[in-house]
C-alpha cells in the first residue's frame, strides 16, 4: 500500500525560476553530484516535465530526455556563478600568495627544503582550517572566493608555477 501511495503522490510544483543568484542543476541521486549531462536547458526542461508542463514554450523543451535524466537524477538549486568568478579567484590567490609564501616559510624548520607541491597542499589544509591564522587573513582581507570553493593542492601547484613562468 505504501509503495502504491509513493508512486501515486502528486509532486509539487516547482517555480520556473528560482531565487535571485540560485539556478536549477540536475544532481546524481547517489552521489549528489551535478549530473554529467547538466545543462541550463535540460535543467528547464526538467522542471516543466516535474510540473506536467507541456504546453506553449515549455513544449519546445527536450522533454522526453528530462524525464530519462529525471530518473537517475534530481533537481536541484545551486548558487549561480559571478561572471568573473574564475578570473576573481584566481586574482584573489595570486594576491594573497606572497603572504602565503612568508608564512609556510616562518613555518618550515631551517633544515627542510622548500618545494612547491608541499606548499600548495600546506595552503589547502590552512585555508579549509577555520582557526588557522591563514584562514582569518583571507577572511580579513575579504578574499571570500578563495575560501568559498576549496581547491585541490593540484590548482595552487598549477597557479606557482604560472606566476613564475
Amino acid at each position: 500500500m505504501s509503495r502504491l501511495k509513493r508512486r501515486t503522490r502528486l509532486l509539487k510544483t516547482l517555480p520556473v525560476q528560482p531565487k535571485k543568484g540560485y539556478r536549477w542543476a540536475l544532481v546524481n541521486r547517489k552521489t549528489g553530484k551535478t549530473a554529467s549531462n547538466n545543462s541550463w536547458f535540460l535543467s528547464l526542461a526538467a522542471v516543466a516535465v516535474t510540473n506536467q508542463d507541456n504546453q506553449g514554450i515549455a513544449s519546445l523543451f527536450p522533454q522526453e530526455k528530462a524525464s530519462k535524466s529525471l530518473r537517475k537524477n534530481r533537481l536541484s538549486v545551486k548558487i549561480k556563478r559571478s561572471s568573473g568568478s574564475r578570473a576573481t579567484k584566481r586574482e584573489q590567490a595570486t594576491n594573497m600568495l606572497p603572504w602565503l609564501k612568508l608564512q609556510y616559510k616562518q613555518s618550515l624548520p631551517e633544515w627542510r627544503t622548500f618545494f612547491k607541491l608541499e606548499f600548495s597542499k600546506w595552503i589547502v589544509k590552512r585555508l579549509n582550517d577555520p582557526h588557522s591564522t591563514e584562514y582569518k587573513q583571507a577572511t580579513m582581507r575579504g578574499y571570500d572566493q578563495i575560501l568559498d570553493l576549496k581547491n585541490a593542492y593540484r590548482w595552487w601547484a598549477v597557479l606557482i608555477k604560472k606566476l613564475q613562468s
